[in-house]
């Protein structure tokens, strides 16, 4: 063995000394990315157009396969549109199914849904609650719903927002609660909230409301109530959370005492069981998160959320803080317990619709579970980190991986659907048990528990219909088993029933009925693993891997670059001349901003690099160009550094965006802020990304009270912000009321009527005018890689060897485009106003990731014609390019040192450097960056910055002769881009 050792200690030595010496050394790599553990697939899934935008707050989801072919379908409600029954597809989408209109309700402002098989024919039935008329649709044997309401007994007309289904008495027949929220605003605040509805099932189809059953007031502001066994006696207990909006009588639990009382027994235990507080309570997750065999409760509030613990003893304590999960600045809505990861404790997610104080960012959060009484945030690549205004969250495996998915209800986003990523690279196990019911036994076996036990430890999971908020989850039980290969399962019947079946194989989903002894096994589908990176690739993640050396210099640059991937782009093909000129128009006429003043060259002017050499922009009631530009008056400035236009035509690019909000998906389209609502018809990426600045209010489309240049309202500033169609339409209205441009886009879309012209066919024209004139191609460094080794000079092929080796800047501005098009905290100091509620600061990709690790994050940006593109960095913190560079070298010094006497007058007072700030920035650093810590010296500096000159593309030096002498309305070319003290044009 010890010769053993010597022989392999030899081998490693030789492979080292292989690997470093003679070889040409590669830049050193960021760490091969794994899978998000939640990403979004609504598109893909066919989960889209789903809701009207407004600020509602419903958004019901019910998960529930109602025509028994094995796959779970979907049902989403919409207050005033029309809800929809998504049909599953078996292949991983959804499509509308044959039966969705008759379940629409349009324009009923339904909130809750369920599916339950109430009558127990073994077809599930669906319950929409409304702030009106309830509605209970029976499900004929599959072959389409019937309304059945009122036949049925159910005459529920407030404010419902929740329903959830037990059963109480154990008589085999579910019974229903509906949480009724308020009558506000027909009563006021100063009244009760509308009772709450018990209903009993009669098992004939028909309910009973049995509400004056439940002691202790049902006249609270409700939003969800759950039926559970909180103390394991084996009958369903009610667990109720009210809002303190309206009678804040706090949460309730009513325990289950049996048969009597005129009917049944329930008694209010809430204030004993240290379980009735009064908050502004939302959502709840029920379940055992502990593997204590005890039901635990965790409740959404208007901030601190409350966990409480089973105590087992009828008592319960609130340990949300000490666990780590009592979210204190969160505005909380659905929460629901799930084993995301598979080892065999229940993760916690938390649907979040803003913060506290309306600041910073509110992002869905999602806690995973330590195994030792504590959660951690799961804070990075988790695409379910949802910013949107979220309401309800529901779990499903909807994909019969064994990882359970997630769908996100959102106020005017509609919903998204979370695709579980974990089975792609995690070695744990899993299994999945559907019960059904007979007999005695409700068909979806509700108030039936499962336990399953392997490697020493015991899960507990109850059946329960109706919790997280508005929502009804997946029935099946998911239980993840970490390293184990297989497991013990009990299952106690909600009639007290019990069976246990040794050595179930694990990686299986399996159902059983109620009088069965063996678990029958279902159809899985597998999950496609990702293989590891083999050594080699590894190692070029770790070091700066090197290659066999030559002493040709083009031959070591090929090499570079060749690793960096750099290839010529793909050009798109010539745009027909009339788009063209139709986009000329656009680009320059400040037609298409709200207050007549702006247009896209204001800020993208061709003799400025396509900038506006400012570090931020300013936008909209501005006055002059460039360096000379000012306010009109008090105005808030743009929050980022104006993005060059160069060569963004090419196929390759899908990232627009200093923070990547518009993005492009060969799969699924365009990712945009508008989300499902885009129009159709967009060409590029680019494209899409001109349709966006027209709604941005500090840009171009101006603020409430806003007047035009001639003292006229301004119409697009009164549109919400959550409704950019309307801003579209608007300008649209404005562009065809004008002669000159109903001639252009005739020209342009001849095969177009004008009533069937968006804004989308106008951005397609202003991308490609930005293709036509700003695409060049005849940098040293482009004539370099067609062949021209003669086209860099020595010194700048010194440069690209550091840019491409030492230096390591390839690893982020690799490929053509000189970017990799992704996100990194470069520890940036942060100036400007900052953007949205987070002012001061601007926290980058983070706004639309929800993701902490995207905090301060930024796009790379591409470096075509750097050197005249100045300010640089998202801010423009940096008026000259080597201090831009310099700062890659030493981040988190270069962030500590900054001095913004480099700014302008305007800037100067707004960095934020104070320790708290500078520490926040560098707490969620990007790591691995390979550029720091690398010593450059003066003379390897020089070389750099001469092959970054090199990127700079001899044409696009004097671009004056693209400025239009007139625009379509008449407006000043450009907008108000005149020197107020001279009244003169600025060139």
């Amino acid at each position: 063995m010890r010769r053993l050792f010597v022989v392999l200690a030899l081998m490693f030595t030789a492979i080292t000394l292989f690997l470093g010496q003679g070889y040409l050394r590669y830049a050193a790599q960021h760490p091969l990315e794994e899978p998000p553990v939640f990403a979004d697939v609504s598109r893909e899934a066919g989960v889209v157009n789903n809701r009207i935008a407004g600020i509602e707050m419903s958004a019901g989801i019910a998960w529930g396969d109602y025509d028994n072919d094995g796959w779970i379908d979907l049902y989403v409600t919409d207050p005033i549109g029309k809800n929809t029954l998504y049909r599953n597809n078996g292949d991983g989408t959804f499509s509308l199914s044959p039966f969705a209109g008759q379940v629409a309700l349009f324009n009923t402002y339904s909130q809750g849904a369920t599916f339950a098989d109430y009558d127990n024919d073994g077809w599930k039935d669906l319950l929409v609650v409304n702030w009106g008329q309830d509605h209970l649709f029976h499900n004929e044997q599959g072959k389409g719903f019937v309304e059945v309401s009122h036949q049925a007994g159910i005459v529920d007309d407030r404010n419902s927002k929740s329903a959830s289904w037990g059963d109480y008495d154990n008589d085999g027949f579910l019974d229903l609660y509906i949480a009724n929220w308020s009558c506000y605003p027909k009563c006021g605040r100063q009244f009760d909230g509308e009772a709450d509805r018990l209903y009993h099932n009669n098992g004939d189809g028909t309910f009973t409301e049995v509400t004056d059953l439940l002691k202790g007031g049902v006249t609270g502001a409700g939003f969800i109530a759950s039926f559970t066994d909180y103390d394991n006696d084996g009958d369903l207990d009610i667990y109720l959370v009210n809002d303190e909006f309206i009678n804040p009588i706090g949460n309730k639990l009513w325990r289950n005492d049996g048969a009597g009382c005129g009917g049944w027994c329930f008694t209010q235990v809430a204030k004993e069981a240290n379980a009735d507080s009064k908050v502004f309570g939302m959502g709840l997750a029920a379940g055992d998160y502990d593997n204590d065999g005890d039901m635990d409760y965790y409740y959404s509030n208007v901030g601190p959320m409350e966990l409480l613990q089973n105590q087992g003893d009828g008592t319960f304590k609130n340990v949300a803080k000490e666990a780590g999960v009592n979210f204190p600045r969160g505005i909380g809505w659905g929460a629901i317990f799930l084993d995301y990861d598979n080892d065999g404790w229940r993760d916690l997610y938390l649907a979040v619709a803003d913060t506290t104080d309306h600041k910073d960012i509110g992002a869905n959060q999602l806690f995973r579970n330590n195994a030792d009484g504590t959660f951690t945030p799961a804070a990075c690549r988790n695409e379910a980190a949802d910013v949107r205004m979220s309401i309800s969250a529901a779990y499903a495996d909807y994909n019969h991986d064994g990882w359970v998915d997630l769908l996100v209800g959102n106020l005017d986003e509609g919903y998204r659907l979370y695709k579980n990523q974990q089975g792609q690279t995690s070695a744990n196990h899993w299994l999945a048990i559907q019960l059904i019911g007979a007999g005695p036994v409700n068909r979806d076996a509700v108030g039936a528990r499962v336990y399953v036990t392997a490697g020493g430890v015991t899960q507990m999971q109850e059946v329960i219909l109706g919790s997280s908020v508005m929502a009804g989850n997946d029935l099946a039980q998911y239980f993840g088993l970490g390293k184990e290969r297989s497991a013990q399962v009990r299952i106690r019947w909600s009639d007290g029933t019990e069976q246990v079946i040794p050595n179930v194989r694990a990686d299986r989903r399996y159902q059983i009925q109620y009088g069965e002894t063996a678990l029958q096994p279902i159809p899985t589908t597998p999950v496609a693993k990702i293989g590891k990176p083999s050594f080699l690739a590894y190692l070029r993640t770790l070091t700066n891997y090197q290659l066999p050396f030559t002493t040709d210099p083009d031959a070591q640059l090929a090499r570079l670059m060749d690793k960096a991937g750099v290839q010529l782009p793909t050009p798109p093909p010539p745009p027909p001349p009339a788009l063209v000129k139709l986009g000329e128009a656009l680009f320059w006429d400040p037609i298409l901003s709200g207050n007549r003043d702006i247009s896209c060259a204001t800020c993208h002017h061709p003799n400025l690099g396509t900038g506006d050499a400012l570090s931020v922009s300013i936008g909209t009631n501005g006055f002059g160009l460039g360096q000379q530009r000012q306010f009109g008056n008090a105005r808030e400035l743009v929050p980022r550094n104006a993005t060059p236009l160069y060569n963004l035509g090419y196929k390759e690019w899908r990232v627009i965006f200093w923070d990547g909000r518009v993005s492009a998906d060969p799969e699924t389209g365009f990712h945009t802020p508008a989300s499902d609502r885009l129009p159709d018809g967009l060409d590029s990426v680019l494209a899409a990304q001109a349709m966006f600045p027209v709604t941005s209010r500090d840009e171009m489309r101006g603020y409430r009270g806003d007047v035009d240049i001639f003292g006229q309202p301004n119409e697009l500033a009164v549109i919400v912000d959550y409704k950019a169609r309307p801003v579209w339409e608007a300008l649209m209205a404005r562009l065809l009321a004008i002669p000159g441009y109903v001639d252009l886009f005739r020209a342009a879309y001849p095969e177009v009527p004008l009533d069937e012209l968006g804004f989308q066919h106008a951005a397609n024209a202003m991308a490609a005018y930005e293709i036509a004139v700003f695409t060049f191609e005849d940098s040293p460094f482009d004539r370099y890689l067609r062949g021209d080794q003669s086209a860099l000079s020595e010194e700048a092929k010194q440069g690209a060897m550091l840019f491409y080796g030492k230096a390591g800047c390839a690893s982020c501005h690799s490929t053509g485009l000189l970017t990799d098009q992704k996100f990194y905290n470069l520890a940036v100091p942060q100036i400007g106003d900052g953007k949205g509620r987070e002012q001061p600061l601007d926290l980058g990709r983070a706004r639309e990731t929800g993701s902490d690790c995207d905090r301060f994050a930024f796009r790379t940006p591409p470096l075509r014609n750097v050197a005249i593109t100045g300010p640089w960095m998202h801010n423009g913190a940096f008026t000259t390019l080597e201090a831009a560079v310099r700062h890659h070298l030493d981040p988190k010094t270069s962030l500590q040192n900054y001095d913004p006497s480099q700014l302008s007058e305007l800037l100067k007072d707004t960095c934020q450097n104070q320790p708290e700030t500078i520490a926040a920035i560098l707490q969620w650093y990007t790591p691995h960056n390979p550029s720091e810590g690398v010593t450059l010296t003066d003379e390897e500096m020089r070389r750099l910055l001469a092959f970054l000159e090199s990127l700079t593309s001899p044409s696009a030096l004097d671009l004056s002769h693209t400025i239009p002498a007139s625009v379509p309305s008449g407006l000043p070319v450009g907008g108000n881009i005149q020197n107020i003290e001279t009244g003169s044009a600025v060139p």
